[in-house]
Order: C-alpha cells, then structure tokens, then sequence
C-alpha cells in the first residue's frame, strides 16, 4: 500500500471510530425483527428479503390469502410485527392506516388536514406516495401536505412536525427513514431543498442541512456501513452525496447523475449503486437569455412570463425553471437550470464509499449510459445488479465489474414502471403499472418463470416478509402466500393475458365513469342522429346505421354498421378533439368486417394529435409532418392479404418505393394476423409521446387482449425496408436519401438492429388531442357494398383490455 492510500485508509478508520463512539446508542434500543420490512424497499431499501420468499405464481384468484380495500395512495407496505402501515388520501383527508398482517383486518385510520395539496404535474401522483417508516417501537409518516407525524402501534399520536409544502411540479414520493433515535428526512424541491433529523421519541429537530443547488428530487436515502452506519447516501441534481448522521455535514461527493433523480441508491458488497435518467440528458438544449428577452419580453423588465416566454425550453420547460413559481423567470433562474441541463448526464455509477470531498476521479468503480430506468431503483441481489424500465425491458450487470450479464431484454409486460424491483429465495419480482408481475430466476441468463396478472394497476413497491408477498395495487392491498395452487402462467408474452380496466366493468357497463376513461362510446343512442351529436365532424353520416350485431359479453343492444358502396365515396367518419390533450393514451374497439368487404385503404380507431387542435385532421398525405404540429396513428388490415398492421405518419417518417414518397410507415409484418372477416375483433393500441429532445416515443398493438407488437427507443430489433419495419429480421436494409435523392443499401446484424424509437413531437404542446374512428376503400367494384361494424370503443390513460363477460343470473 502506497503512503497516500495508507494516510486516505486511516483517517477514513478514525473518522468512522469518533463517528460511531458517538452514535453508538443508534442501535441500542433497536426492536426490529429480522424478517420486517421496516421502511421503503425494506432492509435499508435493498428490496431484499434474505431469509424470506414469495409464490412463483399468484394472482386474483391464486395463492391469495387475503386482500383488503384500501383507499388510494402510493405509498408501498412497511411491516413490523404483525402490523402493516400504508398512507392514503380520501376525501380531502391524508390518511395513515393500521392492518394486521395476518388477517388484513384494518386495525386503525388516522387522519390530518393537509396544508395544501401539492401541485401534481403528472396524472399518476398521489399526496400519499411516500412510505411509513418504522423502527418497531413507533411508526412515522411524511406527507409533502403536512409534514412528519408518529404514531405507536396502536394508532396514538405521539408528535408531529408540520413542515413547508415542498415547491415542485410533481408533489413529493421521497420517504423517510430510521436509524437508532432519529428519523431522517431528504426534501428535494425547485427551491429550498434540505435534509433533517428529527428525535424519532419527541419529534425535535437534531439538524437541519440545506442542499443548495438540489432541484426537485424524488429519492430516499440508504445507510452506510450497513452494519452500524455512521452516514446516509442520497443522490439528487448532477450527484451522489454522503452525510454525517450526527450532525448532517457532507462528507463526500459524486458527480456525473442527471438533473432529476428519481430513483434510490442501493448498496452492495461494499460499493454504492445509483441509476439515474431524464429525457434530454447530456443535449445542449438552453439558448442564451439574452436572446430569448429581445424575441419574448415585451414589457420590458428584464423577466419572461408564460405568455412571453418563445416556442423551445422556455416555454417547454417553464414550471421547472421558475425555480419561486412566481409566474416568471429571471436571469438567474435560466442560468441557473441552462448550467444544470448542461451538465446532466444519464448514468448507472458503482461507486466506493468513503473518504472526503469530491470523490468522481477517485472511486467511481465502472459506470455504464444506456437501457436505465426512469423510477424504479437498482436491485442488487447474489452479486448481480437488476435494472427494468419502461417499456418492460430488463438489464442485469455483474455487480463488481460492471460486465453486462444482459441488456434490455424484454420480459414480456408492456407498460412503464414504478414500482421497483425486490427479490427473495433465488427469485426476483418485476410488476409493470398496468398490473403484470413477472417473477425472473436469479442467475447469469434471462430466465422468466411466470408472468402474473394482477386486477389492478400498480403503483407501489411490493413487500416479502416471511412467507408472504404483500403487494398494493390501485384498490387494495394482497397478501399472498405458496398453498400450493396453480394457474396459467406464461412467459411468452403472445399467449398470455393483462387484465385492464374492462376486467372492472362486466360487459363494459359502467365503464365510462372510470377515472381514467377520457371517452367511451358503445352505440347505445336512441337512433343515430344522437350518436353523431357526440362526434365532432361526421362525414357519409347517411350511410351510418344502428346493428343488433354485439361482441360477445357486451351488455349492449347494438352496434354500430358503416357501410360503404363501390364508386360513392371513400366511407363514413366520426371524429372528435380529447380536451385537454395527453401525453399518453390508450384506445380500445371492437370491429367486424363482411366477409365480402373490399379491401381497407386505411382505417380506424385513429389516434393523433394537431397543434392548435383542430375539428378534423390536419395531417397531409404524402408528406412528413412537423413536429410541431401533427401526427396520428391508425390500424390497418393490410391490403389484398388482409392481415393487421398499424401506420403512422410523423416527423421522421422513411420514405417509400420507389422515389422516397412518404405515405406512412407500418411495424408488424406477421402474416400470421389474419383478420378474420365475419367475426368480432378487439384491438386496441397505446400511444405514448416523446419527452421534447428525444425520440423516446412508444407504440403498442394488441388483437384480441393479446399483445402482438411493441416500439420504442431501443426495442425491438429489427430491419428497415424502405417504410416498413420487420422485428426479428436482419440483413440487407434500405432506406431512401433525401439527400441523395436515391436509396441507400445497409447490412443489419442477424436478428436485426434496435428500433430507433419515435419522435411524435419537438414542442410539447403537440399531444394526443383527437379520436378519428373510420373506414377508408378506396379501390372497390362499382356498386359493391362493404359492411364494417363497430362497438365498444373506449379511450383512456391506462391499458383496456378485451370484454369481460357479465356473470350469469342467479338460478331461481
């Protein structure tokens, strides 16, 4: 050992031995058992339960041992004997709830006023996201609309510490944490962020460190030694930080994070694992202020509001530069974030904890830039560490050397993410929002086990104490256990099934009222004419008529019948602008072709989006569209082989044969999805955009409940020809030049390289903001009659899925 690492090693010795002569009395009094579950992510947010297991299959109906309602709310289950404790927020109340462990059975509701309700800029966040803490004696909650409460295990108010709503677009999801006779807090906000200690008996400050520089964050910290730590690790804006649990000075930094951390750090055979990513990271993207006052201040005070602010990140990026939220952003505000975006990076770092200062050239172990998740934090587990992101794509590294085990693979749930992924007795668990759990077996390949379809969307991150899975989904919590039962479970995603929000509404009755249902429509007017007063443009309307022709398990009377004759027209249209528009949406129909009918041009249910909207598509054929003006998707049973595709016309759009024309570009390409003329077919597609900067956009196809086609950035790999694009297929590709005004032949590896992703927009007031249900012959016998019926079409935020058949009357 060289002088300087032998000097390094023992003032690291002997700061660690005042540190812990100090503290010592942390785990004095500690009551934890070895199986709870005691705050988010369990055992110091490892998601790891070391002597405990889960069912390899479990759903509604399988290995449940009880399920209770609950009211909504994100925040995950914390377990401390015989107790689970979870937060909610019902009617303008944010509540803590007591459930006994074994039974289910609610023991105790407590409940304050908030502050105010934070400001939520995403339709998925709650006032209850962040999860209880517990240090086996008492219970401690944070709400971001009040601040810290504790309780005792049985429900008794013990101290609470009101504190200031944090100023952030999102609402707060950070949690707080235990060690020894103190509960830490990290609040990370546009402005004013800190980290505190509170006396976890009397609810008295100990510290309060301020973390100028920290934007909004969402992270919670981990301890560090593990075995009787003496700091917390919280990453946050551009870095991984360590500070003193006594005092809460900083003691050592890391940079090179993105500007917005969302996930936790994790630790692992002595090192530190934190995996950050934003949209945008590491792109130049703030032009000069100067430049912005002379095109946008027209009242001459040296600021920008919102109407002033010009087209690009001043206005796409408004509510998070206006760091005070006044409405305006100074000079030092822009500056300020331009120096941030500037600066941000998306990176998995391994990081070697200790020492003093800036430790980024020093004891950065490996790093790697690519497939990282959004929300759910790293899993370290048996020296592998786990990644999932959006998209249900999974990535595994060796956790010493950063060596990919493998990368981006895809496990066969579509959705994003946020619950993080936990891991128990060889296993580990990964549950999409949509409600899919798929269960991995640990080990040096993808090995999937089974995929497990949950009633609900999934928001939280599940438990494993003991012999039991506690998972909260939008409604309830589930407490399930192996007894020995089995159900259909499969891996391969073309033969599996995903409840949605159909499976709660029998026969689709009622499903309209569902919050996140923008727009339903199943025909059941007293006659057309009423039908068409719900659209907005209606075009052939005399060629719309009412069918006594259902889907099966409809609770409908009738459909609706388009018909279109040879040589009259193209066919009938119904659109309508969604207000406001979405930034990512889902639309689910029914539809049933004569066996006679002519071959479809295009067709619809058609999602996309105009900037201003408008009262009928502004898209033009032919033509690539501006991103910061139009889009649209639409379905496609393709042509004289009459099989399913989707199309799409949008900014970056290939060019077709043989001159580079551009009339859409199409995904599928499986001759084995025929369209069955004659019967009923639900099909339903997601669209969700890009972050401005990016081409993050994704795309999803599913026939009959059963998910056939899946694009985003990265995934699947496939071959361009042309327009088209094959999954699966390598070789010889061809695209057209418009530079060159000629095609350009290419070599793609065997199995195909990676979809480039979709970029829909570059403002981002470009979203999804119309419904266009259609049929579209062009190229039918004089006088020939197509017949298509429709039915069932409902439009929303999460995924739909098929119908669900109403159950039988009761005998008599």
């Amino acid at each position: 050992m060289n002088l300087h690492a032998r000097d390094k090693t023992l003032r690291y010795y002997f700061c660690y031995i005042v540190a812990f002569v100090s503290i010592g009395q942390f785990y004095a009094d500690a009551t934890l058992a070895e199986q709870d579950w005691p705050r988010f992510r369990g055992p110091n947010g490892s998601g790891i339960s070391a002597n405990g297991s889960f069912p390899t299959v479990f759903g509604p109906e399988t290995n449940v041992v009880w399920q209770t309602p609950l009211p909504p709310g994100h925040s995950s289950p914390c377990v401390s004997k015989d107790h689970i404790f979870l937060t909610a927020f019902e009617n303008n109340e944010l509540l803590t709830i007591g459930i006994d462990s074994g039974t289910g059975n609610v023991l105790w509701r407590k409940s304050v006023a908030p502050t105010s309700i934070e400001q939520g800029g995403s339709q998925n966040g709650s006032p209850a996201s962040s999860t209880p803490c517990t240090d086996g004696q008492r219970v401690y909650v944070y709400f971001g609309s009040f601040g810290l409460l504790c309780y005792d295990f049985a429900g008794r108010e013990i101290w609470r510490k009101p504190l200031p709503v944090p100023i952030t677009q999102h609402g707060a999801s950070t949690s707080p944490i235990c060690v020894g006779d103190r509960v830490i807090l990290v609040s990370d906000q546009d402005v004013g962020s800190y980290a505190m200690a509170l006396d976890s008996a009397t609810g008295r400050e100990l510290w309060k460190t301020e973390r100028p520089g920290y934007r909004r964050g969402f992270a919670t910290p981990v301890l560090w030694p593990e075995d009787h730590p003496t700091q917390f690790i919280v990453p946050g804006t551009l870095r991984l930080n360590a500070y003193s649990l006594t005092d809460g000075s900083a003691k050592w930094q890391v940079h090179g994070l993105p500007n917005e951390m969302v996930s936790s750090a994790i630790v692992g055979d002595d090192l530190i694992y934190v995996a950050g990513w934003t949209p945008g990271s590491g792109v130049r993207a703030m032009p000069d202020f100067n430049g912005l006052l002379k095109k946008g201040d027209q009242n001459g005070d040296g600021k920008l509001s919102r109407d002033e602010a010009p087209a690009g990140p001043a206005r796409n990026h408004f509510v998070y530069i206006d760091a005070n939220k006044d409405g305006l952003i100074d000079r030092e505000e822009w500056q300020t974030l331009a120096k941030i975006f500037d600066s941000s990076r998306n990176a998995l770092l391994a990081v070697r904890p200790g020492g003093q200062g800036d430790i980024t050239d020093t004891d950065v172990v490996w790093t790697f830039e690519r497939g990282l998740p959004y929300c759910p934090s790293p899993l370290f587990y048996r020296g592998r560490l786990y990644l999932v992101k959006n998209g249900g794509l999974a990535s595994c590294f060796d956790g010493k050397t950063g060596k990919v085990v493998f990368h981006e693979e895809r496990i066969g749930a579509l959705g994003d993410y946020y619950a993080s992924p936990i891991a128990a007795d060889g296993k580990v668990l990964m549950i999409s929002q949509p409600g899919t759990a798929v269960v991995l077996r640990d080990g040096n390949q993808l090995d999937i086990i089974a995929h497990n379809k949950l009633s609900e969307s999934v928001m939280a991150t599940p438990a494993v104490v003991g012999r039991t899975l506690y998972v909260r989904t939008d409604g309830h919590l589930w407490a399930f256990a192996d007894k020995g039962e089995s159900q259909t479970s499969s891996p391969d995603n073309s033969t599996s099934l995903q409840a949605g929000i159909a499976a709660r509404y029998p026969g689709d009755r009622g499903i309209a009222s569902d919050p996140n249902v923008i727009f339903a429509e199943d025909f059941e007017e007293s006659s057309v004419p009423e039908m068409q007063k719900r659209w907005e443009t209606v075009t052939q309307g005399d060629q719309m008529e009412f069918s006594t022709d259902t889907p099966a398990g409809s609770s409908g009377r009738h459909s609706l019948l388009m018909t279109h004759i040879g040589g009259k027209g193209t066919g009938g249209h119904l659109y309508r602008r969604l207000q406001p528009g979405f930034d990512k949406l889902y639309a689910r129909f029914y539809v049933k072709f004569d066996p006679d009918c002519a071959p479809i041009h295009h067709f619809g249910t058609c999602l996309g989006g105009n900037n201003p909207s408008t009262p009928w598509p502004s898209v033009k054929a032919g033509i690539r569209q501006p991103g910061d003006k139009t889009f649209w998707v639409g379905i496609e049973p393709f042509g004289e082989k009459w099989v399913w595709d989707y199309y799409t016309y949008w900014g970056e759009m290939r060019g077709s044969p043989p001159r580079g024309q551009t009339w859409g570009n199409s995904f599928v390409r499986d001759d084995s999805l025929k369209v069955r003329r004659g019967e009923w077919t639900c099909v339903e597609m997601m669209i969700k955009m890009n972050h401005v900067g990016d081409t993050d956009g994704e795309l999803a196809l599913w026939i009959d409940g059963r998910p056939v086609s899946h694009l985003g950035k990265g995934f699947p790999k496939g071959l361009w020809t042309f327009d088209k694009f094959t999954p699966g297929k390598g070789g010889q590709g061809i695209r057209w030049d418009d530079a060159k005004n000629g095609r350009v032949d290419f070599d793609v590896p065997e199995g195909g390289a990676p979809f480039e992703g979709f970029r829909w927009r570059t403002v981002e007031d470009l979203n999804i903001n119309f419904v266009w249900l259609y049929v579209y012959i062009t190229d039918a016998p004089k006088d020939h009659v197509s017949k298509v019926c429709f039915d069932d079409v409902v439009v929303a935020t999460e995924y739909i899925g098929p119908l669900v058949k109403q159950p039988a009357p009761p005998a008599n």
